[in-house]
């Protein structure tokens, strides 16, 4: 039987309490980011009597850097990771960073672009970026704030504004909005699938409607099941707009767990996608189950396999080998069950030799003890061009793991690194980056690992790097 939810949290990847919306005015200006002010911030401080929790790692992870962000509103969280060159692209509740790491012993802020908007999802493509926002705004611009805290009186009859914003940022430093595209339901997360014979971008823009608020949210309700595709001409970035929104299904819809607040609601949609680009598939994590996708022709994915499996508890995240013969479900777990009580939050692989009809080979879950703290599987990626299969991973407050899963049936760790201090980490992503490990803490900010190890020499040096985008 299905494992009903844990208790909700507002540090959740999948389940942060947002609602969604329709359509705002067409044709309204579209600020673009102002420097870092104009609203209440705070630097986050652990409680005055905390203590210090030592660093607990393996010997072959090393942490080489932490780049916090300082000043950051009340329910700020840094979220997700993107990569250019020698640029990082950071998201969060309250925009996005450009971070230099081109020394990755001192990393340098570019630009700290504050345009409110959780959950800060992010992806790049040359001088682009690109974020989700899955919370009703009063607008589309960087001038807007949440819908709910707005005067009813004021919202206008469709709603508040949710989907995606795109950014110029072909002079890093001043980062430009130029274009704000509604996606119904809002952007929880996006894919981006490149598509350079025809000039452009997609983005598989993934929403669904656990929250419905009609005062703010009016039309989106149950069942979803669908994801919008969203295109980026890179000529004309201002022209991105909704080209399609495939129906993947109806049915099942993912549980809302006992004793959920209320306005909660059993939904249906996808949490995430990872596309692997040479083979035209992509791997679907959409809560209820995980499902394997034909994306030959990319404005219209087909569903090829629906993959259940009563131990998961929310289908979160996915990956793929580097060859395409295994992909990786991962599920997450918030509550303390998923440290001491294994399978939860574990990450699920699959044998696709056949895409209509996955294999389950095996699991890996955390074995270190955790005492009460959350560890379950958040988002992770593979180490590029090397013989073995590698795994990097977020695992929240179990921190970064590496994982090798070059025999599906027996995956197991190999490296680690958890950080303690006053503010003990809580990291929500950890990939592999030109020899180097980065992790996006929840309130840390960008940690930094070395890596030594003999299994990852000769490992690709990507020119970049969007985590669910195998290319």
């Amino acid at each position: 039987m299905r494992l009903p939810h844990p208790a909700a949290t507002l540090l959740a990847g999948a389940i942060v309490l947002t609602a969604c919306a329709v359509d705002a005015a067409p044709g309204s200006p579209t600020p673009s980011p102002t420097p870092v002010a104009g609203r209440e911030h705070r630097a986050h401080t652990p409680p005055p009597d905390a203590t210090p929790v030592p660093d607990q790692h393996s010997e072959q992870l090393r942490l080489v850097a932490n780049f916090a962000k300082e000043e950051h509103s009340f329910d700020f969280f840094n979220s997700d990771l993107a990569f250019w060159g020698d640029l990082a692209v950071q998201g969060s509740y309250d925009g996005f960073r450009i971070i230099d790491i081109s020394t990755p012993t001192a990393p340098r802020l570019v630009a700290d672009v504050d345009c409110r908007g959780p959950q800060g999802d992010v992806s790049i493509w040359e001088g682009l970026v690109f974020v989700s926002i899955d919370r009703p705004q009063t607008g589309p611009g960087c001038d807007a704030d949440d819908a709910a805290d707005a005067d009813p009186a004021t919202m206008p009859e469709s709603g508040g504004w949710e989907g995606i914003r795109v950014f110029d940022i072909s002079r890093p430093a001043e980062p430009e909005l130029v274009a704000s595209v509604f996606t119904d339901c809002g952007s929880h997360t996006h894919s981006l699938v490149p598509d350079p014979d025809h000039g452009r971008v997609l983005l598989y823009v993934n929403s669904y409607a656990l929250r419905q608020e009609p005062a703010i949210a009016p039309d989106c309700i149950n069942p979803h099941g669908h994801i919008s595709v969203v295109e980026v001409p890179l000529d004309d970035p201002a022209a991105a707009r909704v080209v399609s929104q495939p129906h993947l299904f109806d049915t099942p819809a993912w549980e809302v767990w006992p004793g959920a607040p209320a306005g909660l609601h059993d939904t249906v949609g996808c949490h995430d996608i990872s596309i692997h680009v040479p083979l035209k598939l992509a791997a679907a994590a959409c809560m209820s189950e995980g499902q394997i996708w034909d994306i030959s022709d990319p404005q219209r994915p087909v569903t090829l396999a629906h993959v259940d499996l009563p131990e998961v508890t929310f289908w979160h995240s996915a990956a793929w080998s580097n060859d395409g013969s295994v992909v990786a479900f991962g599920d997450e777990n918030l509550s303390e069950a998923g440290c001491t009580d294994p399978p939860l939050g574990a990450i699920w692989f699959y044998r696709v030799a056949d895409p209509s009809a996955p294999a389950l080979a095996g699991h890996f879950s955390l074995a270190r003890t955790q005492g009460s703290e959350i560890c379950s599987a958040h988002m992770f990626n593979v180490v590029p061009g090397i013989e073995a299969d590698l795994m990097v991973g977020g695992f929240y407050a179990g921190g970064t793991s590496v994982i090798d899963f070059s025999d599906p049936a027996d995956p197991h760790e190999i490296a680690y690194y958890d950080v303690g201090g006053l503010d003990p980490g809580d990291q929500w992503a950890a990939y592999w980056y030109r020899g180097l490990i980065f992790a996006s803490d929840h309130l840390r900010g960008l940690d930094i690992f070395s890596f030594d190890l003999p299994d990852v020499a000769g490992a690709t040096e990507l020119p970049h790097l969007n985590p669910q985008t195998q290319e």
